[in-house]
């Protein structure tokens, strides 16, 4: 018979013994003797070979025996980090009752805490905890019995270690921040756990861009949702970038932009990252590249209505954009600006305000070659005037416009305060349409002038928003 077979033959005759008469009233001696005959001495080496192994037997001999329970080995290994690694929670009751040291760390750092979390034992870590083991304690790469419990998805015993009022450091290991550390599992409940008790954060990591970016793909709204509610800055599709909601109407992409708004992005964020080349590239010759750079408080609204998306406009009003919400600093910019410079009429009647008539309704026709102006209801003609435009020199522009204001006593902030009576500003440009001197032929410096009866009557019954069409 080998040594071996020899050992646990006799192990299992000691089981019998240790876990019956044996091991309430054999006395301490008796016990030293058969671990001797095993070949078991009391030392930290044995102990943490024999509590890793999980063999009851001789286990109950060392209890009877007296052996001191918190020798370690050459690695520092006690026998109740041994015993947690094992899973043998009973043997780690077991060494707890009889009042063994729980703060004991291997040479990397290891605790018995961590080695529970980590088996996600809630008993065993609640046990840990009221005999005094630090939930603070990290081992040498800076991960605490928290990191360990996330690493397996052991929701909860993550929530029992929350419980113990743990610190959120800056940066606990890796470089990381705990948050950072959940959102790279991409488990909700750990997720949900973390940022449930941490205090709203102040900026967008790479892990939380990667993670919103990842909810929004996956229509994962809930996700996204709570983590936009859990920043306290906008959401960026990368650290250091421009507003995702400028993202998206950069890049006419009307269903994130509807995803981000549904999520709770605050629609009247300002563009205020100095250096995203990557946005810049996106506007081309959009006259919203040209302003942020002259100036700050730019707004998501602003970028639809400078790129001429219409739906994205209505989107964001929609959702409680602020069309009155102006740029910082010197300059007094409206998205209303930015939609008539990019020739959008439809966005322009947006933000107007009030609710203009659409274009079929009614619309006024500026006709260059016959010097005349219709006004039309549902395409029917109910008024024709002439008029008198631009000359070959101050031509009136063409194209599709719309009233963006009107002052019955306008002057000229051009033409030495020349007085415009009933003046209707195109598309917030420098010409529009007022009384004046009319020859049936171009006289004007590029305005669009109307009889006196004509200019009143069209001042009083064309509402702001109203459509023009000036065509040759």
């Amino acid at each position: 018979m080998s040594p071996l077979h020899r050992l646990l033959l006799t192990l299992t005759v000691f089981a019998v013994g240790a876990s019956g008469s044996f091991g309430a009233s054999a006395p301490k001696q008796r016990a030293i003797e058969r671990l001797d005959a095993l070949g078991v001495s009391r030392d930290g080496t044995s102990l943490v070979r024999v509590f890793s192994s999980s063999h009851r037997g001789i286990i109950d001999l060392l209890f009877a025996s007296g052996a001191d329970l918190n020798a370690a080995d050459p690695r520092g290994r006690t026998a109740l980090l041994a015993a947690a690694l094992a899973k043998d929670w009973p043997t780690v009751s077991r060494l707890l009752a009889a009042g063994v040291r729980v703060d004991r760390a291997e040479e990397d750092g290891l605790t018995p805490l961590m080695a529970a979390a980590l088996g996600g034992h809630l008993p065993t870590v609640q046990g840990l905890l009221s005999r005094g083991a630090d939930p603070a304690a990290g081992d040498r790469a800076g991960h605490t019995a928290l990191h360990y419990a996330m690493s397996t998805r052991q929701l909860v015993v993550i929530d029992r270690l929350l419980q113990t009022s743990l610190p959120f450091p800056p940066e606990c290991c890796e470089g990381k921040d705990l948050v950072a550390h959940a959102l790279v599992t991409h488990d909700e409940g750990i997720i949900d756990l973390i940022l449930m008790r941490s205090t709203p954060l102040t900026r967008w990591s790479d892990e939380a861009c990667e993670t919103l970016n990842t909810a929004l793909e996956s229509n994962n709204l809930k996700l996204a949702k709570f983590l936009i509610s859990k920043h306290s800055a906008p959401p960026v599709p990368s650290e250091g970038a421009q507003p995702y909601l400028a993202y998206a109407a950069a890049r006419g992409d009307a269903v994130l932009l509807g995803k981000l708004l549904a999520c709770g992005a605050n629609p009247n964020v300002t563009l205020d990252a100095a250096n995203d080349s990557e946005f810049r590239a996106l506007l081309k010759n959009s006259s919203v590249r040209y302003y942020l750079e002259k100036t700050t408080g730019i707004t998501p609204l602003m970028v639809a209505a400078g790129c001429g998306r219409t739906d994205q406009v209505k989107l964001l009003l929609e959702h409680g954009a602020n069309r009155l919400q102006a740029s910082k600093g010197r300059m007094y910019l409206l998205a209303l600006y930015f939609a008539a410079w990019a020739d959008s009429p439809e966005s322009t009647q947006l933000l107007v305000g009030g609710e203009p008539p659409s274009r079929d309704e009614l619309r006024v026709e500026v006709n260059l070659s016959r010097q005349q102006a219709t006004v039309l209801r549902d395409g029917a003609p109910i008024f024709k005037t002439s008029i008198s435009s631009g000359t070959s020199n101050k031509p009136t522009p063409v194209g599709e416009f719309v009233i963006t204001d009107k002052d019955i006593d306008h002057r000229s902030s051009i033409y030495h305060s020349a007085p415009m009576p009933f003046f209707m500003r195109l598309s917030c440009r420098d010409f529009g349409m007022h009384q004046g001197y009319v020859t049936g032929r171009p006289a004007s410096h590029g305005c669009i002038r109307l009889p006196g009866d004509a200019a009143r009557r069209l001042f009083k019954e064309l509402p702001i928003g109203t459509w023009v069409s000036v065509f040759r």
